[in-house]
């Protein structure tokens, strides 16, 4: 995690930093690739779009998929790794670490995040994580505490 938060520190948007590491099996806990939110490779800074919060979901890349994706340019396989972000991932990257495999997700945040353009409310979130064998271990987080837990899905 504390890599997590050095990383987002890269984030132009000053609203929302975020970041993301993404690590091999738990045995050996090794750094594959990391990312925070930003514009997409290549892309200049622009201000007008980082000032609109419509305009900035609509532009910018989230942490995790840009972990996610540049593993994949580089040819590494997140078949089986876990990933670290500093925030409760969307509904839209859940799916992607799903599709790419990762097992587990592991973050510190304490809520869902509120304003989800997909998942307003967390309802998919919640039957996604129950069907999509993606094991969320979130401590601060109310339906995550280690108690709650069973089987890796929420109680």
């Amino acid at each position: 995690m504390e890599v997590a938060e050095a990383i987002k520190s890269r984030s132009e948007d000053t609203n929302h930093q975020v970041g993301a590491v993404v690590v091999n099996s738990d045995e050996e806990n090794l750094i594959v690739s990391t990312g925070y939110n930003g514009m997409a490779r290549n892309i200049p800074h622009i201000s007008d779009v980082l000032d609109s919060r419509k305009e900035k979901l609509d532009w910018i890349c989230h942490a995790e998929e840009n972990a996610l994706h540049n593993a994949a340019r580089c040819g590494i396989s997140t078949k089986g790794c876990s990933l670290y972000v500093t925030k409760f991932p969307c509904f839209r990257c859940m799916l992607a670490m799903i599709q790419a495999g990762i097992k587990r997700v592991y973050t510190t945040d304490t809520e869902y995040w509120e304003n989800d353009p997909v998942d307003i409310g967390a309802k998919r979130k919640k039957w996604l994580l129950r069907n999509g064998y993606l094991y969320v271990e979130a401590p601060n987080h109310d339906d995550f505490k280690l108690e709650s837990i069973i089987g890796g899905k929420a109680a």
